[in-house]
């Protein structure tokens, strides 16, 4: 298991905070493209070590969920 980031006193490194955003986003986006409702970005640098930001998204059934799951995972590769 990876061990936790340290937190920086002035902050984290922006490169890669500049990263896990972008990421963020494109799994929202991808999850707005496969029609997903209620799409929430969360920041959660202040709040925890592990993650940087989580994303929440809705869908009308477990089929489109999957599908949006998985076109997710792809964009992310």
């Amino acid at each position: 298991m990876p061990e936790p980031r340290a937190a920086q006193s002035n902050g984290q490194p922006q490169q890669r905070v500049a990263r896990s955003r972008q990421l963020a986003l494109a799994a929202g986006r991808t999850a707005e493209e496969n029609r997903g409702r209620n799409i929430v970005v969360l920041d959660l640098r202040k709040l925890t070590c592990i993650f940087d930001y989580f994303v929440i998204a809705t869908g009308t059934s477990r089929r489109q969920l999957h599908a949006m799951s998985e076109e997710i995972d792809h964009k992310l590769e």
